[in-house]
C-alpha cells in the first residue's frame, strides 16, 4: 500500500528521486476503490478514478487544483490494464534449497529466503515532516518490532538499506528489499548492489527477497509487460551480484487476476490484500477474506508459494461499508488474519509497523491513510 500525494520540495536527498514514492505517488491497498492514472507534483491537479470491488469504474475526481470536480467515466474502462496474449515467458529460474531428505546440502544459497519461518511486517523510515529517519531513530524503531522474521521495505532512498539492514540483522530478521520507480529500475538495482557491496560487506544473507515496484499495474504506473520486463532486467543483475533469492513484483489481487503474467514471472506470488477496502467485510472477517484471495492466487498462478505482501486494518478513519476502522477493530482483524494463516505464518506480511504521519489522505483512503500502524 505505498502511498502519498505529498510534495518533497523540502527534502533534498539525491536518492529520493529514484526510489520509493516518499511523498510523490499514491500507491494502493489491495482492494482500494481508487486508482491513480498519473504521477503528479503537489502543484498540479491529479485525476483519480473510483472503481467498485469488481474493478468497474464508478466515477472520477480531480484533486490538487483550486476546485474538485467529479465526472462519470466512460463506460467499460477497466480498473486496471488487462494484458493480452501471448502468454508470458518464464523467468530466469530461482532454485530453492534442496530438501534435506535428498541427502544433499540443505543450506539455502546466499540471499535465499530458505523458507522463512515467521510472519513479516512492513516498515518505512520517514518522519512526520517527510525527512529521513537517522540510524538512531531506525534502531529505536526496530527495538519495538518483536516477533517478526521479515521486515519489508519499499525503496532505497534515505540510505535505508544502510540503516535498516544491520538493525534488522541484529534482531535476527531478514529484509524484503525493494525498488519503487518503474522508470529507474536498472539504476536503482545497481544502487542497491553498490550499497550492499560498499556498506554491507557484500553480504546478501539478510535479504529474504527483492521486490520490483509495488502495485505498478493497479496504480496505473505502467502495464504488465513493463513489470515483466523489469523483473527480467533486475533478476540477472542481482544474480550476478550474488543475490540468489526470490525476485518478485507485488501488486493487488485484482491486478494480478487480470494480468497473471505478473505472478507467473515472479519467483513467488506477491500480492497486497486488504479486507478493509472490500467494504463488505467486518474486522473479524478479514482473515477469511485474505486467505480466500491467497488460495485463489495459488490456483491461478500455478506457484508453490504465495505471499500476501501487505495486509492489515486501520485504527482510525471513516467507515467503509461493513468495515469500521478503530483500535479494537484493528486488533480483531490482525487476530483474524493470524488465525486464518496458522501454520502459514511465512506467507503474510502485516501492514504496517507504525502510523505513517508523512502520508496524506485522499479520496478513497477513508481518512485512514496515516493510521495503519500496528505497534
Amino acid at each position: 500500500m505505498r502511498t502519498t500525494l505529498i510534495s518533497l520540495a523540502a527534502v533534498s536527498l539525491l536518492q529520493l528521486a529514484a526510489a520509493q514514492p516518499h511523498g510523490r505517488h499514491i500507491a494502493l491497498h489491495g482492494k482500494r476503490d481508487v486508482v491513480e492514472y498519473q504521477t503528479v507534483t503537489a502543484a498540479g491537479p491529479k485525476v483519480l478514478v473510483y472503481v467498485d470491488e469488481n474493478g468497474n469504474p464508478t466515477a472520477t475526481s480531480t484533486v490538487g487544483g483550486p476546485e474538485q470536480t467529479q465526472v462519470q467515466p466512460p463506460t467499460g474502462n477497466p480498473a486496471v490494464p488487462v494484458e493480452q496474449p501471448p502468454a508470458p515467458t518464464n523467468p530466469a529460474p530461482y532454485v530453492p534449497a534442496p530438501d534435506s531428505s535428498s541427502g544433499e546440502d540443505s543450506s539455502p544459497p546466499v540471499g535465499s529466503s530458505g523458507g522463512s519461518s515467521g510472519k513479516g511486517i512492513t516498515y518505512s523510515p520517514y518522519n512526520g515532516d517527510h525527512s529521513c529517519k537517522n540510524k538512531g531513530q531506525v534502531e529505536a524503531d526496530l527495538a519495538k518490532i518483536n516477533g517478526y522474521s521479515i521486515l519489508r521495505l519499499y525503496g532505497i532512498d534515505c540510505s535505508q538499506l544502510e540503516t535498516v539492514v544491520p538493525a534488522a540483522q541484529a534482531k535476527g530478521m531478514k529484509v524484503m528489499a525493494g525498488v519503487f520507480n518503474h522508470a529507474t529500475v536498472e539504476t536503482d538495482i545497481n544502487m542497491m548492489i553498490e550499497t550492499v557491496k560498499l556498506k554491507l560487506g557484500n553480504d546478501w544473507s539478510s535479504f529474504d527477497a527483492v521486490a520490483i515496484g509495488n502495485e505498478w499495474v493497479n496504480g496505473r504506473k505502467t502495464d504488465a509487460a513493463t513489470v515483466v520486463a523489469s523483473l527480467n532486467l533486475a533478476r540477472p543483475l542481482l544474480r550476478a551480484a550474488g543475490f540468489q533469492g526470490p525476485v518478485v513484483a507485488p501488486d493487488t489481487v485484482p491486478a494480478i487476476k487480470q494480468n497473471p503474467s505478473i505472478c507467473q514471472n515472479s519467483d513467488f506470488v506477491a500480492a497486497n490484500c486488504h479486507a478493509f477496502f472490500d467494504g463488505g467485510k467486518a474486522a473479524n472477517e478479514a482473515g477469511a477474506f485474505v486467505h480466500k484471495q491467497y488460495e485463489d492466487l495459488r490456483q491461478l498462478c500455478g506457484k508453490d508459494r504465495v505471499v500476501i505482501t501487505e495486509t492489515g486494518w486501520p485504527s482510525q478513519g471513516e467507515r467503509n461499508g461493513a468495515a469500521q476502522p478503530g483500535s479494537d477493530e484493528q486488533k480483531t482483524a490482525i487476530e483474524s488474519i493470524e488465525t486464518a494463516f496458522k501454520g502459514e505464518e511465512s506467507d503474510f506480511i502485516l501492514f504496517t509497523a507504525f502510523n505513517d504521519m508523512w502520508k496524506q489522505n485522499f479520496p478513497g483512503s477513508f481518512d485512514a491513510e496515516q493510521y495503519w500502524g500496528i505497534l
